[in-house]
């Protein structure tokens, strides 16, 4: 070991020692300067946090209470409740970095990104969020409704953000998009307190259309679902090698199936005993030249 190297040595401490020390005065003289308006920023901020905060959960709560009170769907209004919560944070997050000192343009540049590249990855989300808001807002069905949309009838079980759940006559869980919803034909039996029940009654061409009308009318007129007023009708149709009747009788919306089936039932067993006939069998004849 030369004598350059022992000195250099000797001499790296008192150098290290003299860096340090550089170092230590030039933050306390940041300190001395700038210590207070530093600690107010950082008041300031944590001030901001707490107070965005409050306003956040405020707002939210008064949305809930809000979606609560028209008897909207809580999902909906649970989640509308949570974006504007995140919303007022991230502002209220950026206007503390922002007291800070810290630079916030390329930080709101960086979430505007993000949401342009969410939107378009999730755009059929987005539509179906938007659709399952217009059916909760404005309230062409609820849930119990009866429906029949995108070739699916039945129950409604629950109006979701994305999707309407329904449950069909033979108890399938479907689940529909929104936007189906709202783009489709919809039809809502529920929705009037009061619907027709229409049967095709189809008897032979022999008998009385008097007679076949009366016994009809006193099968719909008998059962107690069926409502007075409008009066249950009997009405020929059809007379092509047949009498075919429709009969309608009005009933309460959720009492429909029960007449359905109970009319049809009756029906068939007064105009049995009535002693009408039912259409002729056709039989076919193949004639064969040998």
């Amino acid at each position: 070991m030369n004598a350059l190297t022992l000195l250099a040595q000797a001499a790296a401490p008192a150098v290290a020692t003299e860096k340090i020390g550089g170092v230590y005065e030039t933050v306390m003289t940041w300190v001395r300067s700038n210590g207070m308006t530093f600690v107010q920023n950082v008041a300031v901020a944590v001030l901001i946090l707490i107070v965005g905060r409050i306003v956040g959960n405020a707002l939210k709560g008064v949305i809930v209470r809000l979606f609560d009170a028209r008897k909207v769907d809580p999902t909906l209004g649970r989640f509308l409740a949570n974006i504007v919560s995140s919303i007022v944070m991230i502002l209220v997050l950026i206007a503390a970095l922002g007291q800070l000192g810290i630079p916030t343009t390329q930080f709101t540049a960086l979430i505007a990104a993000a949401g342009i590249a969410i939107g378009a990855a999730l755009s059929g989300n987005i539509s179906n969020f938007a659709s399952g808001f217009m059916i909760i807002f404005f309230r062409p069905i609820k849930k119990g409704d009866y429906i029949a949309v995108a070739g699916t009838e039945g129950v409604v079980e629950e109006v979701q953000i994305f999707h309407t759940i329904i449950n069909t006559n033979d108890n399938r869980r479907t689940i529909i998009a929104n936007s189906k919803i709202t783009s489709d034909t919809l039809t809502n039996f529920s929705g009037n307190d009061e619907r027709r029940v229409d049967l095709n009654i189809v008897v032979g061409p022999q008998n009385d259309v008097a007679k076949v009308r009366q016994v009809l009318l006193a099968a719909a007129s008998s059962n107690p679902l069926v409502l007075k007023t409008p009066a249950p009708e009997a009405l020929l149709k059809d007379i092509n090698g047949k009498l075919n009747f429709e009969l309608r009788a009005w009933c309460r919306q959720e009492k429909y199936w029960d007449v359905f089936f109970q009319v049809t039932e009756a029906a068939h067993l007064q105009l049995g005993k009535a002693g009408v006939e039912g259409p002729i069998p056709l039989s076919a004849v193949i004639v064969r030249k040998e």
